[in-house]
């Protein structure tokens, strides 16, 4: 302990300040390990449908009357022949999560869904993956990555928006990636 006494006053308090941050990385490294995010985000709502100027206020207040000239409309798509369009926002690709190797493990489902207003969303349900450092969703296409965003939990269903204009055919799988150490926790092939 005479070693310490004898460093002066500006080399103990860089000592000290390297301690800290060292024990800063070191938390930050270390507590995913241990550590759960679980989120429970909600569906992306589609867009809100508008009043027709043809509706009056009358048959917007009256469920029933909605409901029902809907179901006339719906008879009479398919009295003539017409199927009726899809509503609502429409799954175009569905792929299991699998881990990447023995310690980075992941579950779950990636769902890539086309809204009503055309716009692109990745869903995670059901998912599950190792916790690290600066966890990433991406898309990948073999050589290069579509970076979505950080993972906002490591549990629980989740949303990322696709940007306008992405060629889906290009990308060949969804991936968990570690961006501080570069390294694959989950994937799940389109």
């Amino acid at each position: 302990m005479n070693w310490i006494r004898s460093l002066g006053t500006t080399t103990k308090t860089l000592i000290g300040i390297g301690v800290l941050v060292a024990a800063g990385l070191a938390w930050w490294l270390g507590s995913p390990l241990f550590l759960d995010r679980t989120v429970d985000e909600a569906f992306p709502a589609a867009a809100v449908e508008s009043v027709s100027p043809t509706e009056t206020t009358a048959q917007v207040l009256d469920p029933m009357e909605a409901s029902s000239r809907a179901e006339r409309e719906n008879q009479q798509n398919q009295a003539g022949g017409t199927p009726p369009a899809p509503s609502g926002p429409v799954a175009i690709l569905n792929a299991a999560f699998e881990g990447a190797d023995d310690f980075h493990q992941g579950r779950g489902t990636a769902s890539v869904y086309e809204l009503e207003d055309g716009s692109l969303v990745l869903r995670l349900t059901e998912f599950e993956v190792t916790n690290g450092p600066d966890l990433r969703v991406t898309l990948f296409d073999g050589s290069d990555y579509l970076d979505l965003g950080a993972l906002k939990g490591n549990i629980g269903d989740q949303n990322y928006d696709i940007p306008d204009g992405t060629d889906l055919g290009a990308y060949h799988s969804v991936v968990i990636w570690c961006r501080a150490f570069d390294v694959v926790f989950a994937t799940a092939s389109l």
